[in-house]
Parts: C-alpha cells; sequence; structure tokens
C-alpha cells in the first residue's frame, strides 16, 4: 500500500464537456456503443517503480463516487443545455465502473513503463479519461517528490499574478481549461482563486465542473474529437463532421455552438462547414494549427467567402499556448475582424518548474482507439492540424484515412 488519498473524490472533479458529450449520446443512442480507450504518453517518460500499484489503487477508489443530490442539483441549474431525464434518470443512477481499466506495468529495475486501457460502454467509460490523466499527472509528482523541486508556492503565485497582470492588460479573455494535466488538485484551485481575485476581466469560466460550482463560475465545454472519430469509425471519415454538427445542432439547437475543427484537419472540415452551419455556429477552436495567423486567415476568408460576417464570430485558441507574448500575438492579430478567446491548460495549472530546468509539466492524453461497429472492431483516428498530434494504434487505418480524406 502506498498510503496516498484518493485523487479523485468528487465526480464533477471533471471536464464539462463529457456532460455535453454523454447528454449528446443519451439524446441520439450511443451510450451503449462499445468503445476502446488507451493511454498516450508524448514524449520519454519514465514512471517510478511502484507507479503502477499506486495508479490502480486510486483507480479503485472510484468506485466510491457517486453523484450526490448537490452536485445533481448544479449540474440541473448551470448546464441548462442538458436533458431532464439524462440527468435524473441516467446521472442520478450511474455507478463508476474502475474494474473496466486496466493497468500493465512493465519494471526496468530503476523505472516503470505504464501502459492504460479500458473497454465498455461509451456512456459508462466517458468519465475515464479526465479521472485519468489527473491522477496520473498528480500521482507522478507526489513519487517523484517533485514538491522538493519545483518553485515555491510563492514564486508560483507571482508568476501566476505576472501572467494575469500582462493578459489583462491586452485584454485576452480566458476560458481555463487545466485539469487534466494539472500539477495538482491544490494547485488548480489556487490558479483559479488568483484569476478570481487578481483578473476576474479576463476568466470567462472554468472547464471543471467541481471548481465552476465551488467558486460560481461558468461551466465552459461543448465538443471532444472523441465523437467526430467515432462517427469516422461508424460511418465514413469523410462525413463525419457533417454528421456531428447535424445532430449537434438537432440536440442543443444553438446552445453550445463552437466547433472543434481539426480531428481530419481544418482544411477537410472547412469543405463541409456550409453556409447554414457557418451561420447556425458561434465560432470555432483551434488546437493544432502549425501557424496560428494562416489558421485565423483561412476561417476569415472562410466567413467572408460565404457573406457573413466575420466579427460576430469567434476563435477559440487552445494548442499549447505557453506563453504571454504568444498570447498577445493572437489577440493583435486581426483583431477587431473577429472575436478571439484562449483555452489556456497546463500553461496555468502545471507551470511550477525552475527556469531553464530539465523539469516540465507532463504531456499525457487519453484517446478513444476503436469502437465496435456491427459487431466488428473499428479503429479509430485523430489526424490534427499536424503531424505530432496524430493518434492511432493502427497505421493501416491512419493511411486508410489520409488516403480516404485526399490528405496525402
Amino acid at each position: 500500500m502506498n498510503n496516498i488519498p484518493p485523487i479523485i473524490t468528487d465526480p464533477t472533479d471533471c471536464d464539462v464537456y463529457k456532460w455535453s458529450m454523454g447528454n449528446f449520446l443519451f439524446k441520439k443512442g450511443y451510450l451503449r456503443e462499445i468503445v476502446g480507450w488507451q493511454f498516450f504518453s508524448r514524449g520519454d517518460w519514465k514512471f517510478p517503480l511502484g507507479f503502477g500499484r499506486a495508479l490502480q489503487e486510486q483507480v479503485d477508489s472510484w468506485a466510491d463516487l457517486r453523484f450526490t443530490d448537490e452536485a445533481i442539483s448544479y449540474i440541473e441549474k448551470s448546464m441548462y443545455w442538458l436533458d431532464y431525464f439524462y440527468i435524473n434518470s441516467y446521472l442520478k443512477t450511474y455507478r463508476f465502473t474502475p474494474e473496466l481499466v486496466k493497468i500493465n506495468v512493465i519494471g526496468h529495475g530503476t523505472y516503470e513503463d505504464i501502459s492504460v486501457s479500458y473497454e465498455g460502454e461509451w456512456g459508462q467509460v466517458i468519465f475515464f479519461e479526465i479521472y485519468l490523466l489527473a491522477t496520473m499527472s498528480e500521482l507522478y509528482n507526489i513519487m517523484t517528490d517533485m514538491d522538493a523541486k519545483r518553485i515555491s508556492d510563492k514564486v508560483a503565485d507571482e508568476r501566476t499574478i505576472d501572467k494575469l497582470k500582462r493578459l489583462s492588460d491586452c485584454g485576452a479573455k480566458v476560458a481555463e481549461f487545466g485539469t487534466r494535466r494539472r500539477y495538482s488538485k491544490q494547485m488548480h484551485r489556487r490558479v483559479l482563486e488568483l484569476m478570481i481575485k487578481h483578473a476576474p476581466d479576463v476568466l470567462l469560466g472554468t472547464s471543471n465542473a467541481m471548481f465552476s460550482r465551488e467558486y460560481s463560475l461558468t461551466p465552459m465545454g461543448t465538443i471532444a474529437h472523441e465523437l467526430i472519430m467515432f462517427m469516422a469509425a461508424k460511418f465514413n471519415p469523410a462525413i463525419a463532421n457533417e454528421l456531428v454538427m447535424k445532430q449537434w445542432v438537432e440536440v442543443y439547437n444553438g446552445a453550445l455552438g463552437i466547433y472543434l475543427t481539426d480531428t481530419y484537419t481544418t482544411k477537410h472540415f472547412l469543405k463541409y462547414f456550409d453556409l447554414l452551419h457557418s451561420k447556425l455556429w458561434d465560432g470555432v477552436r483551434e488546437d493544432s494549427a502549425p501557424d496560428t495567423d494562416k489558421y485565423v486567415d483561412m476561417i476569415i476568408e472562410h466567413y467572408k467567402k460565404l457573406r457573413i460576417d466575420p466579427t460576430s464570430k469567434t476563435i477559440n485558441h487552445s494548442n499549447r499556448i505557453g506563453s504571454v507574448e504568444r498570447i498577445v500575438h493572437m489577440q493583435n492579430y486581426r483583431k477587431d475582424e473577429i472575436r478571439r478567446v484562449f483555452g489556456l491548460g497546463t500553461w496555468l495549472t502545471n507551470d511550477v518548474y525552475p527556469e531553464n530546468s530539465e523539469l516540465k509539466a507532463v504531456d499525457w492524453v487519453a484517446k478513444m482507439v476503436y469502437a465496435y461497429v456491427d459487431g466488428h472492431k473499428k479503429y479509430c483516428v485523430k489526424l490534427s492540424d499536424i503531424p505530432d498530434k496524430i493518434t492511432s494504434i493502427d497505421p493501416a487505418t491512419t493511411e486508410h484515412y489520409l488516403q480516404e480524406l485526399y490528405l496525402k
């Protein structure tokens, strides 16, 4: 036993899009689709000895989680776009099933390699991604004694306050997206407290439902790559975005109107972002553009081509943003031609390492890797706008997608 207390102690310590997605699955009949997920480490990360056992203990603790009456009441009031029956007939009776998570460990003498996967009904496993990643990040920091290596809380506060002041000075608006790769739950809480105190004009809300409830913030979240990836596997990658846009509008009737463009590249997405949907959706989220200026140019020109005023639309930039200078540049680039919002995550909630140090925040993801379609396993692929974010466990399917979408 590692005697590390459970890290996830509240089921609402999770990103809001898991509820918007779950509700969509409920309304459209996808809750019981069988899907598989896998953990991916971007980079050469070595886990300390005992990490796999400690992670198993953390995952096992999820069995005790329940959506309390208080949480259900908050969800119902704040996430007004959710269906009454999804909340009161599904979430109220939801039980966590940590036994679906499979953790494999390969020891190497001084460190461990870890593989994590899970398979089950989509509605059942939908929350696991966020719990898993937040747990692994905090557990890694505990077990590598990172508190003794990082900057002090005082210096971390000063670093955050300086960022917030400069963001306020340039007029930036921020949605806090830092749950998955936060340093710790405590650090996450502290960052939000500093944002509320020092830059309330900057903070639009948070993707974390627990903290949105605790601090009376706007809960923020819409669509994830997993939905578009599933539609591609079940139907066809060429029409996946088109199907998601159509069905999302049918479910939400105009609410939650920021679309994620890069699952099969933004260039491909724009072919299906027709006049109707370009008018219906409030804007787009940029999550992997290699050149944000070119992305902005492309989106503005798309709207202009359709005779839509770009100033009525929004771009949410959320791709590995790691400096005030970059935000200031994006904020000012064609600033009067389209609205700009920034989804900031790791740079806020896990920026605690000394300057010029080899220490850095983790860069881990968990992605849907297959779905069962008519009893047959179909692999899922995320292509992205940049090659290093391509995610798949089947090279042949990835190659097929590239050919199918005329991207190669």
